[in-house]
């Protein structure tokens, strides 16, 4: 994360930013309403490891595909002080604007490139304005249906939201908390990965990629800042995999991990880092349910907190981490063909797919950036995200393509070390497209 205006006060600055972002949001409005003309139903399909959006040229009969997503949130305590103690400013922020297109090219029958350019803006609470860029390009080779390649910058198959981070895929205006701080969000880096479907309802991938930049870790989000900066600098190297099945009807269940060595400027300290994370969603008749966890463990925590306090700037990471979540989904609109009905009634209408729906949800987390600490350094102090998090909330989506959300969380640090702001009532309001 770089800040794009060193002075936090040029207001003008940050207008015509958001002008600018706001004019990206309508051009890709016109975009993905002008697409409701044609036939869509490829869109409901995702290529293993990729979004929506992101597979739209493996399931096209055109040599090449423009898609993507969009995506605004506006988050508020009112009056009542935030919490910052993270350090990261996406997990504290007002407002974000998020444009990320896709190119997708058909070079032959069996090789495809694809290229993402995303673009986020953030004003954060306490007056700072980041912009983020963050690339992908990579090449699919598909060989056969038990194995193909994909190779270049790459997001990692892991979790459930890195590889479902299209807004429209998830109710929430933000990621889950475990799913920004065990595993990293977005996380994005150049490697080689082997994936395909094993036999019927099975599919795996196994990739290996750059290590994290542990120059970046900070112990309140563990390792999710080393993921920044692996386009730049080689730290080390690592090993993802992920095994899913489709066996059971209406249900996915999903087991990923993630391992490797992580260093810091002249590799002066390692790291090694692992991740073990487990998913099962259910989907039936209007209702969805998912249940999510994740544990983390890093090495050699001792002797970083001695090289970053030699630096000036002291940080204890957590020996292990945990979060786990589950979220109750249902449908209002579910069986409504009356109302469906409606949205049909106008052939021009921009709203006339017979899909909307009017999910509303709950959602509880458990996740603990430090579940244990190097026993000597167990007596130190340090900022802990130690969260139990209630979340309701409900969507609006007149079609595929779109997704009013509103939340409310209820948030509490229930750590023992000292901090600021313990409870916090956060009201959340997004909007994200797919185009």
């Amino acid at each position: 994360m770089v800040t794009f205006w060193p002075d936090q006060t040029n207001t003008m600055n940050r207008i015509w930013i958001r002008l600018f972002l706001c004019t990206c949001f309508l051009l890709s409005y016109v975009v993905a309403f002008s697409q409701f003309e044609e036939p869509a139903d490829y869109r409901e399909e995702q290529h293993l490891g990729l979004g929506r959006a992101a597979s739209e040229i493996f399931f096209s009969d055109k040599k090449f595909t423009f898609s993507g997503y969009g995506e605004f949130s506006f988050v508020t305590s009112g009056e009542a002080q935030r919490d910052i103690s993270a350090g990261d400013v996406e997990l504290y922020y007002d407002n974000l604007f998020r444009v990320v297109p896709f190119v997708g090219f058909r070079l032959s029958s069996r090789v495809f490139l694809i290229g993402e350019l995303g673009f986020e803006y953030i004003q954060g609470g306490d007056g700072d304005v980041d912009w983020e860029f963050f690339p992908e390009a990579y090449f699919d080779i598909l060989l056969h249906d038990a194995l193909n390649i994909r190779a270049g910058f790459q997001p990692l198959t892991i979790g459930y939201i890195n590889n479902n981070d299209e807004p429209v895929l998830f109710y929430s205006v933000n990621r889950p908390e475990t799913e920004r701080l065990v595993i990293p969000t977005e996380w994005i880096s150049p490697g080689i990965s082997f994936y395909g479907h094993i036999t019927r309802g099975f599919d795996y991938a196994i990739g290996f990629v750059n290590g994290l930049d542990a120059e970046e870790f900070i112990g309140p989000t563990w390792i999710r800042g080393g993921k920044e900066h692996v386009y730049q600098v080689y730290r080390g190297y690592g090993v993802n995999a992920q095994l899913n099945t489709q066996y059971i009807p209406n249900s996915t269940l999903s087991i990923s991990g993630y391992a490797g060595i992580n260093g810091t400027e002249g590799n002066e300290v390692e790291i090694q880092s692992s991740i073990m994370s487990a998913y099962y969603r259910f989907d039936l008749a209007g209702w969805s349910v998912i249940a999510m966890g994740a544990y983390g463990s890093a090495s050699n925590t001792s002797n970083f907190y001695q090289y970053t306090l030699d630096r000036g700037d002291p940080q204890i990471l957590g020996e292990t981490v945990f979060g786990t979540y589950v979220e109750v989904a249902y449908d209002l609109f579910q069986g409504w063909d009356d109302f469906k009905a409606k949205t049909e009634q106008h052939p021009d209408a921009v709203f006339r797919r017979k899909d909307a729906a009017f999910p509303i949800f709950v959602r509880y987390e458990r996740m603990n950036s430090h579940l244990s600490v190097a026993p000597q350094l167990d007596a130190l102090a340090y900022p802990q995200q130690d969260l139990d998090v209630w979340l309701v909330g409900f969507n609006y989506r007149p079609n595929d393509f779109t997704a009013v959300k509103v939340d409310v969380q209820f948030r509490r640090n229930l750590t023992d070390q000292p901090v600021e702001v313990a409870n916090e009532t956060l009201f959340e309001l997004g909007l994200g497209i797919e185009f």
